[in-house]
């Protein structure tokens, strides 16, 4: 009897444990999105091994700020992530993949992403994601924050900037998968770039969890590209925003990179032209402004004195410290092009603008106030 009662209450412990194994199993079956893949080189579709499978949570209040795995050696990765958050609400991520050489640290590939567009939504449900990474190169951007980007007309730094690559031949978005990244830098939020017609992958996810360089841009390899550079200022004269494009070369010449090569890149030359290219078309309306006055009788000897030694030249000295006739400024001449050249030529031309403001009325107080002075002084007589 004793042998019966310990073999049933064996037998009934086994269902128990069998049953919570199995209502686990299935909880965490139901309770997870399993995505998986293969990771492979665009050109020769070889496997790309070790490369970083990062998910990031888009929508979903979740602990982890991402949740990472690698490639094995046939180009394979496999990642398990929570389908609900604290909350119970559904998660949605995006998935990015990176590559480093594994002797030098370097990033050797274009870095790719899925969906390329997560304003239709992101990974919701297991699925097989696979990628093609294209051979790439890295330009690390100088300076390194938003914050310092200045803009003459302006008092503050940009609200968002980006570095996009455009092909040197056509100067369009070079031929690459849709996965591949070409946006980098600050991009602004998706609504804001479907609004401007700013379509592509961006990086914007992986850079704001801290896993990429806000200032670091990949470029295809072996390819010759030039970087565009948009940002978005708020100008102090129309009390608008402004979005400024600039393109950038190495020197004059495209980039041309070889696969994990790593440059460092000043683009405050072509930066600062945005400035000496603003203060020359304020120049030529206020010249227009000049000629109109002395049209109608004044006299403006000194102030086109003033125009000519205090704005114009130190517009000419900045534009030659500075692409495109100087393609190298050393850090002395970009301080010189700022504080000695810019900001002094802006300073004189809003003292000009001010003195021919003030001569106009001047002009119609005086018009206003002597006629009847002399009537009066008439009559006396």
């Amino acid at each position: 009897m004793r042998k019966l009662s310990i073999y049933l209450l064996s037998t009934l412990l086994l269902i128990v444990t069998l049953s919570i194994l199995t209502n686990s199993s299935i909880a965490y079956t139901v309770e997870s999105i399993k995505i998986y893949g293969r990771v492979e080189d665009h050109y020769t579709s070889e496997p790309v091994y070790n490369a970083s499978i990062i998910a990031i949570p888009w929508r979903g209040s979740v602990e982890e700020k991402y949740f990472q795995t690698y490639t094995d050696s046939s180009g394979f990765y496999e990642l398990l992530l929570p389908m609900y958050d604290r909350y119970g609400a559904r998660c949605e991520y995006v998935v990015y993949v990176l590559h480093r050489d594994d002797s030098t640290g370097l990033i050797d590939y274009v870095p790719a992403v899925y969906p390329e567009d997560v304003s239709k939504g992101g990974v919701r449900e297991s699925r097989e994601i696979n990628f093609r990474l294209v051979p790439g190169a890295s330009i690390e951007i100088y300076p390194k924050q938003k914050s310092d980007i200045w803009y003459i007309l302006s008092k503050t730094a940009p609200s968002w900037y980006l570095l996009t690559i455009v092909d040197a031949s056509t100067l369009e978005t070079p031929n690459l998968p849709n996965s591949a990244v070409i946006i980098y830098g600050e991009p602004p939020i998706y609504t804001v770039k479907q609004r401007l017609g700013i379509y592509g992958a961006d990086i914007q996810f992986l850079s704001s969890r801290g896993l990429f360089m806000k200032n670091l841009v990949v470029v295809p390899a072996d390819t010759p590209i030039y970087l565009m550079a948009k940002m978005e200022f708020r100008n102090e004269r129309t009390m608008r925003k402004e979005i400024l494009p600039v393109l950038i070369s190495f020197r004059g010449s495209p980039f041309t990179l070889k696969k994990g090569e790593c440059i460092s890149f000043d683009i405050r030359g072509h930066v600062y032209k945005l400035s000496t290219d603003a203060i020359e078309v304020l120049s030529r309306d206020l010249e227009r402004r000049f000629v109109q006055a002395e049209e109608e009788g004044f006299y403006l000897g000194a102030e086109r004195e003033d125009f000519r030694d205090r704005v114009l030249s130190n517009v000419e000295s900045a534009k030659h410290l500075l692409p495109p006739i100087n393609f190298n400024p050393t850090d002395s001449d970009l301080d010189a092009v700022r504080f000695q050249f810019i900001e002094e030529a802006y300073f004189n031309f809003r003292l000009l603008e001010n003195r021919l403001v003030t001569m106009r009325i001047l002009a119609q107080s005086h018009s206003t106030f002597y006629p009847l002075f002399f009537a009066v002084f008439s009559v006396a007589v």
